[in-house]
């Protein structure tokens, strides 16, 4: 527990502090440790310390069968399961704009819970990450074995008025500029139906941005096209500042999934799923 604080925290000083502890008594546990194993867990220096790979490892490991301690003592005290560190992954837009306001009344009804929510566009590693849950829309990963359709809506090119005409055709994205988004399936091709079939048109954004937000910014200012999906559009679309360009024959789905990350998923973790899937379908979003 002690070397854990050490490598999270950086010092012995400040590892002290997080553990209700003295500096000197760190200072000797981690050297009794390093004794024990008979290699170098810590290289010292005036200001900091630096873990060595088997002390990262070691800390690793025992952050690992302290979560697992804290599983069992709940699951032996007779507790529920709602209490204990939940940890969750989504990505920003679908968080800030459809799940933050159902994860905040999960909280609120289970105050044991210490939620730890992470909003980053990345595709996690759930396992090697330790995500109880995550959120992403499809397609999925291979590794996503245990996933549950939380939502599901579909691509749609939207633009502020008067940026085009009417409907857009896949054949005349050529005619107008287009804003990207990076580190997506659409950062270069927009997937599009025709005749019941998907085609990937190649498109070449005339601006980027990696956030989903600052895109849906740069739309409404009338700088060009862009293809979202429909569910996080809805503000936009109601008030006024924008307006969806393509039929809904031509669209192509946009489903988002939630992952169970462990191979035995805790009880929070599972209902957490549940009630995501249950906010969304009464906030009008049926599957």
């Amino acid at each position: 527990m002690l070397l854990a604080a050490v490598v999270e925290h950086g010092t012995f000083t400040a590892a002290a502090r997080h553990a209700g502890t003295t500096q000197s008594r760190v200072s000797r546990a981690i050297a009794r440790l390093e004794e024990g194993v008979g290699q170098v867990l810590v290289r010292r220096s005036p200001r900091r310390v630096a873990p060595t790979r088997a002390g990262v490892r070691l800390a690793e490991h025992a952050r690992r069968m302290l979560r697992e301690l804290s599983e069992v003592e709940a699951e032996l005290g007779g507790a529920d399961g709602m209490a204990g560190p939940l940890v969750l992954s989504t990505p920003p837009a679908l968080g800030r704009r459809l799940l933050a306001p159902a994860i905040a009344a999960f909280c609120a009804a289970h105050p044991g819970i210490r939620l730890d929510w992470s909003l980053g566009a990345r595709r996690v590693d759930l396992i090697a990450e330790e995500v109880d849950v995550g959120v992403r829309f499809g397609p999925l990963a291979p590794t996503w074995e245990r996933a549950r359709c939380l939502l599901r809506g579909a691509y749609h090119l939207y633009a502020a008025p008067g940026v085009a005409d009417g409907r857009l055709l896949p054949d005349a994205l050529a005619s107008v500029p287009c804003l990207g988004l990076h580190a997506t399936q659409l950062r270069d091709r927009w997937p599009f139906r025709v005749d019941g079939e998907v085609i990937w048109v190649p498109v070449e954004p005339l601006h980027w941005t990696d956030d989903v937000d600052a895109l849906v910014g740069l739309t409404v200012a009338g700088l060009g096209v862009t293809m979202l999906p429909d569910v996080l559009m809805t503000r936009e679309v109601e008030d006024g500042l924008l307006v969806r360009l393509t039929d809904e024959g031509a669209a192509v789905p946009a489903e988002v999934y939630a992952n169970l990350g462990a191979q035995r998923p805790t009880v929070r973790a599972r209902a957490l799923v549940q009630h995501l899937a249950e906010a969304l379908a009464s906030a009008g979003h049926p599957l």
